[in-house]
């Protein structure tokens, strides 16, 4: 099995190269000649590849930096090796912030952690007083995210925390720094943040059910109960989960007898708003 391809960074960590593992070989690909036919086969389902879709968009407008970097951003998240042809071309747009980001995100997505958060970064650097708060803060959620998953807590909590001071509605920002407290045993800060997310998104499943979790560490059995109900109220197959964080938390021996706690959770649901 060859091992496979990956982006990284050079030893300035300041730019993004392409290279080989060590651990196998693997033939790059080579630009198909003038006139090749470079489609791949429409899946069955008739919906048109979106690499397909991309490599129209830039042969329509070569010179657009969205198309180029929606291309190569797809390619890395399918692990095609012919986004290292792409990386030169990219390397022209230094300042071109959304695609940059996009580009983190890709290889976020394929456990990329370093050469992410050069992209993320980069793109980060692009971005103006003039950019709209919901862009900027998830701009700051993604470095978080990929601080997180490279192990620097401390410096994801800050990007976190920025993410949420800049659009205080972005649910998927108060969530993930809810995680990071949580992790960390922090559980009525985590409460506040899932808190938070809810009002962002009422709908917000996940954080209704970690709700429960945290203010259950906190001792705050009926409370937790009334997370939990919203929860269930907003995935019914999610009762088993619930059964077993309160089976498996300090105060939910109680609650051995799934009947009554289901009684219970279906008693203390509320309408949840649109």
């Amino acid at each position: 099995m060859p091992a496979p391809l990956a982006w990284t960074s050079r030893t300035d960590d300041t730019r993004l190269v392409f290279h080989r593992s060590t651990q196998g070989t693997r033939t790059i690909r080579k630009p198909p000649r003038p006139g090749a036919d470079t489609s791949r086969s429409q899946p069955a389902s008739g919906v048109v590849d979106p690499v397909i879709m991309a490599r129209a968009a830039l042969a329509a407008r070569p010179d657009e930096p969205r198309a180029l970097f929606t291309l190569a951003a797809l390619l890395l998240r399918a692990g095609d090796p012919e986004a290292a042809a792409l990386l030169p071309q990219l390397e022209r747009h230094d300042g071109f912030a959304g695609g940059w980001l996009t580009i983190g995100d890709a290889l976020l997505a394929r456990d990329r952690t370093d050469a992410s958060l050069i992209a993320i970064k980069r793109g980060l650097r692009g971005l103006s007083a003039q950019t709209p708060a919901d862009q900027a803060s998830r701009a700051q959620h993604l470095l978080g995210r990929a601080l997180v998953a490279s192990g620097q807590d401390g410096l994801a909590l800050a990007a976190f925390e920025h993410a949420t001071a800049l659009y205080p509605v972005s649910a998927e920002a108060w969530y993930s720094l809810a995680l990071l407290h949580q992790d960390h045993g922090r559980h009525a800060a985590a409460a506040a943040c899932y808190r938070s997310a809810l009002s962002a998104r009422p709908d917000f499943h996940e954080a209704a059910l970690n709700l429960g979790v945290a203010l259950g560490e906190c001792g705050l059995i009926e409370d937790a109960l009334d997370a939990y109900a919203q929860a269930l109220a907003l995935r019914p197959a999610s009762f088993g989960r619930i059964a077993q964080s309160l089976v498996s938390g300090r105060t939910g021996l109680m609650f051995l007898d799934p009947g009554r706690l289901r009684a219970n959770l279906q008693a203390r649901a509320r309408p949840v708003a649109a």
